[in-house]
C-alpha cells in the first residue's frame, strides 16, 4: 500500500509488545503537547483492525464545551440537575413503556368487547363458518392480535380482518385448526392483498398482507366468500 498513501520511505511506529504500525509522520514532539484528547470514534476498517478517531487540544475542549451545553439543555428539559439525567430518563421510558402496555390492553378490551357484534356477522358458507369485517387497527400487530380474538370466540370457521393506515389496506387470516387442511390462510391472504393491489402471505393458520388500494378492502371481502364457496363446493 505504499504507493497509495505513502512514500518510498515509510516511518515505523512500534511500542514493543503492543503494536507496530506505519506512520505517515508525527505531529507533534510530545504527548504532553497535545493536552486533552478526547476518542470520538471508533469503527472496524478490516479484519482484527479498528480505527480510532480523537479530538486533541483546543478541538476537544470545544468538544466537551458542546456536550455539556447539550447536558445542560437536557437537564433543563426534564426539569432535574445535569447528574439526574440519565435517572430521569429511565424513569420516563419506563412510564411510557407502562403506558404503551395499559393502550394496548385497553384496544384489546375494547376489541373483545365488539366480538360478539362481530360474531352477529358471520356467514356459513358450505358448513363452513366464515366472518369478514373491517376494524380500527394502527397496526398489523393490532389487526392479527384482533383476528386471533374473534376465532377464539368462534371456535371452527375462517376470520378475514381489514383496516386502512395511511391510506394503505392491512389485511388478517386466520384459520382455525381442523380447517387447514382445505383451507390456507397464506394462499387466501395472497389472493385478497391482490384486490388492494398488494402481496401477501404466512402459514396455513395465520396470514397477513395488504396493498396501497384501500378502497377496494370491501372488495376483498367479497372475494374471500367467493373463494369459500369455490372451496366448499370443489
Amino acid at each position: 500500500i505504499f504507493e497509495e498513501r505513502y512514500e518510498a520511505e515509510v516511518r515505523v511506529v512500534g511500542i514493543e509488545g503492543v503494536s507496530r504500525e506505519l506512520c505517515g509522520g508525527t505531529h507533534t514532539r510530545r504527548t504532553g503537547d497535545l493536552g486533552l484528547f478526547r476518542v470520538v470514534g471508533e469503527s472496524a476498517v478490516a479484519a482484527n483492525v479498528r480505527r480510532i478517531e480523537a479530538l486533541t487540544g483546543d478541538a476537544a475542549l470545544a468538544h466537551d464545551q458542546r456536550m455539556e451545553q447539550s447536558l445542560r439543555s437536557a437537564a433543563a428539559l426534564l426539569k432535574t440537575a445535569p447528574d439526574g439525567v440519565e435517572e430521569r430518563l429511565a424513569r420516563l421510558i419506563k412510564d411510557h413503556k407502562d403506558k404503551d402496555r395499559e393502550i394496548q390492553t385497553l384496544k384489546a378490551r375494547l376489541l373483545a368487547g365488539k366480538s360478539e357484534d362481530i360474531l352477529a356477522g358471520v356467514r356459513e358458507i358450505g358448513g363452513i363458518r366464515v366472518v369478514a369485517r373491517r376494524l380500527e387497527a394502527d397496526s398489523p400487530r393490532d389487526l392479527r392480535d384482533a383476528a386471533d380474538r374473534i376465532r377464539d370466540s368462534l371456535r371452527n370457521g375462517i376470520v378475514v380482518v381489514g383496516a386502512v393506515n395511511g391510506g394503505r389496506a392491512m389485511l388478517a387470516c386466520v384459520v382455525t385448526k381442523d380447517l387447514t387442511g382445505r383451507f390456507n390462510a397464506g394462499s387466501i391472504i395472497s389472493r385478497l392483498s391482490g384486490v388492494v393491489g398488494g402481496k401477501g402471505g404466512g402459514r396455513p393458520d395465520m396470514a397477513q398482507g395488504g396493498g396501497p388500494d384501500a378502497e377496494s378492502l370491501p372488495l376483498a371481502f367479497e372475494e374471500l366468500y367467493r373463494l369459500v364457496e369455490e372451496t366448499a363446493a370443489g
